[in-house]
């Protein structure tokens, strides 16, 4: 008996021994074929890299490139890992109809084009142009798009196999609605329109469930993500109805109290549903992974860490800490409306850089399989009460650019550059790659004889609303030629001189009849022509506010200096040094 349970004993540990040894050979032969996998891999994309160069390059550039190009390389298995994690992740262009949304007709063409660009999908934030109803009807614009209209493009979305994801705003950025009268008394702060109180009831009953219902009403059932905004929460505890929550003090707890109550709403309308948040204020406020009630909240939510500079400005402790509290998470870069309050053409070559940025964050990630997703966010204006800035048009070049960096990482910029110029049907003859990253650099204005439809027609490419881009790009080269020359003529004929009749008379008569008129000519013939194509693709009241911010205010600019200019004299002669002093205040003056 004692024999044969040696014998089972021993049989069963050589039948175990055999498994394991099984295994080690297992794992052995698929890490050989992985590094194999990698090996061919390298070689592949070296190849390829090499036959496309061979294509475009001299011999000294082949060389050149060709040392640069191993350098990168020599970190393949990364990039191979990073190329992989890119591949699985959602890139959804962000559409903001903040007062600049385009007719439905520009969005037939666009949608396909942002495919084309190489989009998996859009999250559109209607703001004040959803169809919203009943009490909240007084909040909508007057030009909405139609609960129609909003169908035929969640249809167009789906025929181009594109996912949807709504973003309403429900803390922060709510100006659409609190700026109306009988909603101000639901304003955390009473003299400013930017954030709803959680401490009423109301905000819930009257605004903020009634928003939620409507959006999900019209969206299709197989919607998988909303986005609740809740970023740039700026008055929290300030509202005389929060004393009576003696059990909410920091921002912390306001801000989870009133979150918590938002995706509990979404969650019994829709269980499956995942919520989306801006992460700022919990960067900024509740930075920790073992505080229990931040780990609690976690689970709750689907974090987007936003960020737009050109080296993404987030200390890597945050995402440290990040990968310990999600189980997924969403980044969100810009490709417009994230440089200037008043800008007409995208910064590309920043919003380039901050993708790059963003690749180099996604390879460092602690795990990079909880990366779901890229936002690239579009932004229209700074907030519902500032003005308009970069509309679509204006940007689909920087939006196509940064699809193709993320696409395309483990290439070269000039590739990177080339399939974006192919997707934007251009011909750049004469120009290099730094014509896409900055297209004014095309020219510096120097010839004033420049006519406007030499202005109009410099961008070579096609692409929807490739004649607006060129009429908006022609307008911020003339922009910037007025604001050079103004600024040489302001100089020469300042308030000191024209005081004391001590000035450059050439200069006075070149101004009063040549440049000014000049320049205010051009200002008006881009109004005439700007109408015709703003009328093809957006809305009557757009083209009226471009025109009123971008060029009527030069065409006063330029009446008013030149109605100061034509009070001066040229005089007879001109007095002998030192001029007549004057008063101290009156220099300061003319200084500021």
């Amino acid at each position: 008996m004692y024999t044969i349970r040696r014998r089972q004993k021993l049989r069963f540990w050589l039948t175990i021994g055999l498994i394991l040894l099984f295994i080690f050979f297992f794992l052995l032969i698929n890490q050989t074929k992985s590094i194999e996998d990698s090996d061919r891999d390298y070689h592949r994309r070296r190849d390829s890299y090499r036959k496309k160069v061979k294509e475009k390059y001299s011999a000294d550039e082949q060389v050149e490139l060709e040392q640069e190009n191993n350098e990168e390389l020599k970190d393949g298995a990364s990039k191979s890992e990073l190329a992989r994690t890119m591949k699985s992740m959602q890139k959804l262009v962000h559409l903001d109809l903040k007062g600049s949304p385009p007719k439905l007709n520009y969005l037939k063409e666009l949608i396909p084009f942002m495919k084309k660009s190489g989009a998996t999908g859009v999250i559109i934030e209607y703001e004040d142009f959803f169809p919203y109803k009943d009490d909240l009807e007084s909040v909508t614009n007057q030009n909405h798009y139609t609960n129609q209209e909003l169908k035929q493009i969640f249809d167009l979305l789906k025929q181009n196999q594109m996912s949807l994801i709504p973003l309403i705003q429900t803390y922060g950025h709510m100006e659409f609605v609190l700026k109306l009268k009988q909603f101000s008394h639901l304003r955390e702060s009473p003299e400013h329109y930017q954030v709803i109180t959680p401490c009423l009831n109301e905000s819930y009953s009257k605004v903020l469930y009634k928003m939620i219902d409507q959006i999900l009403e019209i969206h299709p059932e197989e919607l998988e993500y909303i986005h609740i905004g809740c970023d740039e929460v700026f008055f929290i505890n300030q509202n005389d109805a929060c004393k009576k929550m003696p059990h909410l003090q920091t921002t912390k707890d306001f801000f989870i109290y009133h979150v918590t109550n938002l995706v509990n709403y979404v969650k019994s309308k829709r269980p499956n549903l995942g919520v989306m948040i801006w992460e700022d204020m919990i960067r900024r406020n509740m930075l920790s992974s073992n505080d229990y009630s931040i780990k609690t909240f976690a689970k709750k939510i689907v974090p987007v860490v936003w960020n737009y500079k050109a080296q993404v400005e987030i200390d890597s402790d945050v995402f440290r800490i990040y990968d310990d509290l999600f189980s997924e998470i969403w980044f969100a870069s810009a490709f417009k409306g994230a440089t200037r309050h008043l800008e007409i053409i995208p910064n590309a070559e920043l919003h380039h850089s901050n993708h790059l940025s963003w690749l180099s964050i996604i390879r460092n990630f602690p795990s990079t399989h909880k990366i779901k997703g890229m936002i690239l966010t579009g932004w229209s204006r700074y907030d519902h009460m500032q003005a308009v800035c970069e509309i679509l048009p204006a940007s689909l070049p920087s939006m196509t650019l940064c699809l193709q960096t993320l696409l395309n990482y483990q290439e070269e910029n000039a590739l990177v550059f080339e399939e974006t110029k192919k997707i934007l049907n251009c011909d750049y003859s004469g120009h290099d790659a730094g014509f896409l990253l900055d297209p004014t650099s095309v020219t510096n204005f120097t010839k004033l004889q420049v006519s406007v439809q030499e202005l109009t027609s410099l961008y070579k490419c096609d692409f929807p609303g490739a004649h607006l881009y060129n009429w908006l790009l022609g307008l911020r080269i003339l922009i910037h030629g007025f604001e050079t020359k103004h600024a040489i003529y302001s100089e020469i004929l300042n308030s000191y001189n024209l005081k004391n009749n001590f000035f450059n008379t050439i200069k006075l008569k070149e101004a009063i009849d040549f440049m000014y008129p000049m320049f205010k000519t051009k200002f008006i013939e881009f109004l005439t022509l700007g109408e015709k194509e703003f009328d093809k693709l957006f809305y009557t009241d757009l083209y009226e506010e471009i025109s009123a911010v971008y060029v009527q205010r030069y065409v006063s600019l330029i009446e008013e200096r030149l109605t100061e200019l034509n009070k001066t004299k040229i005089p007879e002669s001109a007095p002998i040094r030192p001029l007549n002093k004057i008063n101290k205040l009156d220099v300061a003056q003319s200084v500021l």
